[in-house]
């Protein structure tokens, strides 16, 4: 019974060409709207191809979250390793969160040990053995070690201090020496920095390189170029792609996108749907960005008549799956419907503007400007939440209220 039901699956077409590219941990061959930084880190890390050795190679990548700092330096430290290997230079590039090392400069310097010196016995070793092994192994292999180190936040307790002042050191007790070992530091905030003292942050920090937040073009670009790595041909619509990048736009924040695309494509293909539309987007946001339990609360403190305007984003909503947002006129035609469904006057133009500002303001609707293709301006009015759970937590809400729909 099990194997039928696993054959069954197994022949429903999936909207995906690749899902592995919508990992989190997938580095993309292409980074959009990053190659001034892919170059400035080329310029950087230069001497480490010209003359191995010569210097060590340092920069900081700034950024909030989901901007690409950590994309950007794992593609970096790979193509870098690889040009290395075409010419003959023997490059370690390593890798390292601290967050998930739990910030321990310990368990952090046997990772990397582990990449250079197989079944090195850590155990009954300090930080300080550890790293003096690594040094000795690079120089003995007349090899280089390239360390990103990410969330360097998570190394501003006293021991994490400790360990970013040791590795400041290997730039003073390799003098005379080739210079070995070269450096990428990953930070969101500037301002961790001046834990530092003035000494360790000079001799670490090297280039800083600051990623802007995304514009909105940019961020529909990205989630344009990772659908296309992602779905067939066809299975993924544009309004889809907007609508992620209008829900993405206020944190730049790409990660988010990723996963909607993910989820929303793993929703389409629950439900045998051939194509990914901006209702799928909706039905997998809440478990991305929002949640459904201050969703209900909020719904407890709207007027009827909010009630009732948001009951009518919902079924439009329901009814056109392919569209993410409506003009405002359509809006109030749908309301108009439900008021007279559930046997209420309903409120003129200003007023219902008036609750559309406010169903905003809470995050119960999203509004912006038409753009081409609309006659005249006018404001378009989107749902940012599943419009079946949304529709059916209303009329439950209305049912307590004692309204009978008609």
């Amino acid at each position: 019974m099990s194997e039928d039901i696993l054959k069954e699956g197994l022949r429903i077409q999936s909207v995906f060409k690749d899902e592995r590219t919508l990992d989190l941990s997938y580095i993309p061959p292409h980074l959009p709207h990053r190659e001034y930084e892919y170059k400035i880190l080329a310029r950087v890390f230069r001497p480490l191809l010209d003359d191995p050795g010569s210097m060590a190679s340092k920069a900081t990548i700034i950024g909030s979250t989901g901007v690409g700092k950590t994309v950007l330096v794992r593609r970096f430290c790979n193509d870098l390793e690889k040009m290395c290997k075409d010419r003959g230079i023997r490059l370690y590039s390593i890798y390292v969160n601290a967050q998930e090392f739990r910030g321990s400069p310990h368990i952090i310097l046997t990772e990397i040990s582990s990449k250079i010196i197989p079944n090195f016995p850590s155990r009954g070793f300090s930080s300080e053995e550890i790293l003096s092994s690594i040094l000795k192994a690079l120089e003995d292999r007349d090899c280089h070690l390239l360390l990103a180190l990410d969330e360097v936040e998570a190394l501003l307790s006293p021991r994490g201090l400790k360990l970013l002042a040791s590795l400041s050191r290997l730039y003073e007790v390799s003098m005379g020496l080739k210079q070995r070992v070269h450096m990428i530091l990953i930070v969101r905030d500037p301002k961790a920095l001046r834990s530092l003292s003035a000494p360790v942050l000079e001799t670490l920090q090297g280039y800083v390189l600051d990623l802007h937040n995304y514009s909105r073009s940019e961020i529909y670009d990205i989630v344009k170029y990772r659908a296309d790595l992602a779905f067939k041909h066809g299975t993924i619509s544009d309004e889809a792609l907007k609508l992620i990048t209008d829900i993405c736009v206020s944190s730049s924040n790409i990660r988010w996108a990723v996963e909607l695309l993910l989820k929303a494509g793993r929703y389409a293909d629950s439900i045998g749907s051939r194509m990914v539309l901006p209702i799928h987007i909706r039905a997998v946001q809440q478990s991305v960005v929002y949640s459904m339990i201050p969703v209900r609360d909020s719904l407890r403190n709207l007027s009827d008549h909010e009630l009732l305007l948001l009951l009518a984003v919902a079924r439009i909503s329901q009814f056109s799956p392919e569209e993410a947002y409506f003009p405002t006129g359509r809006v109030e035609e749908a309301y108009r419907v439900v008021c007279e469904e559930y046997n209420l006057e309903p409120k003129k133009h200003t007023q219902v503007w008036s609750y559309v500002k406010t169903l905003s303001t809470v995050g119960l609707l999203e509004i912006k400007p038409s753009s081409v293709g609309y006659r005249g301006k006018t404001t378009l009015i989107g749902l940012p939440i599943q419009p079946e759970l949304i529709a059916r937590s209303i009329e439950e809400e209305l049912s307590k209220r004692n309204f009978r729909y008609e």
